[in-house]
């Protein structure tokens, strides 16, 4: 396979990326996504997002694997455990305040989740687009 193919499963991605994670165990050893690729010839300019392959491979890797602003690694205790869950945690109720937010919104612009009028209007506005103009601020 040459360098930049794309891996035909999962499965074959995470051993790739498993040869490289490997050495990268604890917090303070990660790696980013650009360089796992680099390293392992996944994903590509075209668009193959590195971080989708990595996360289809995760459930294939034999060691729990974190992620952090500075890259992945290879989990080496249970407060790195803890607080990567933790962060997971936050992020699920983070985007569960957003998509009560949307739903808000979209309500109050008279489109429900559960209504379907709007699969008529595809490539049109759902709404006038207008910001609405508030006194004395």
């Amino acid at each position: 396979m040459s360098p930049r193919e794309k891996p035909n499963a999962p499965a074959e991605a995470a051993e790739r990326i498993w040869h490289v994670l490997a050495s990268h165990v604890g917090k303070g050893r990660a790696i980013t996504a650009a360089e796992i690729a680099r390293r392992t010839g996944i994903g590509d300019e075209a668009g193959t997002s590195v971080r989708a392959v990595i996360s289809d491979a995760l459930e294939f890797l034999p060691r729990p694997v974190a992620a952090t602003s500075t890259g992945y690694f290879v989990v080496s205790s249970i407060e790195e455990a803890d607080e990567y869950r933790a962060d997971l945690r936050s992020r699920i109720e983070m985007i569960g305040r957003r998509i009560a937010i949307f739903d808000r919104k979209m309500a109050a612009a008279g489109v429900a989740h559960e209504d379907r009028r709007y699969a008529d209007r595809r490539g049109k506005h759902l709404f006038d687009m207008s910001i609405p103009h508030h006194e004395g601020g």
